[in-house]
């Protein structure tokens, strides 16, 4: 079974997700399931606890939509995850400082450098 954090199903959850269940030959992306949210109605959700307990909802807008918008830890929690995945944690939070204060920045080259290492 699947286990995913409360509340949390970032991109290394997809990941395993994936690798989980190979015989699945189609798996939709997070963007294309907010699409349908978005567009149908809602998405059913289904979480299966490892108490075998069950528990649904209908997702109408995705987390991060304008209806309904991420928290700033929730932002950051998930661009730490994404930034994991190529930089290390003190790259990735130079970045992040950068990124905030977009505007202030005199070049992107000087984001890019920190990106590239």
């Amino acid at each position: 079974m699947l286990k995913l954090e409360p509340f949390r199903a970032g991109v290394d959850d997809w990941g395993r997700a994936v690798s989980a269940f190979p015989e699945h030959h189609v798996f939709h992306t997070p963007a294309w399931l907010a699409y349908v949210a978005e567009t149908q109605g809602g998405t059913p959700v289904l979480a299966t606890l490892t108490d075998g307990r069950e528990l649904s909802d209908t997702v109408r807008f995705a987390r991060g939509s304008p209806e309904n918008p991420m928290s700033r830890t929730g932002l950051v929690a998930k661009y730490d995850g994404c930034a994991a995945l190529s930089v290390d944690a003190s790259r990735a939070a130079r970045a992040l400082a950068l990124l905030e204060s977009l505007e202030e920045v005199p070049s992107v080259s000087t984001l890019m450098d920190v990106l590239r290492g």
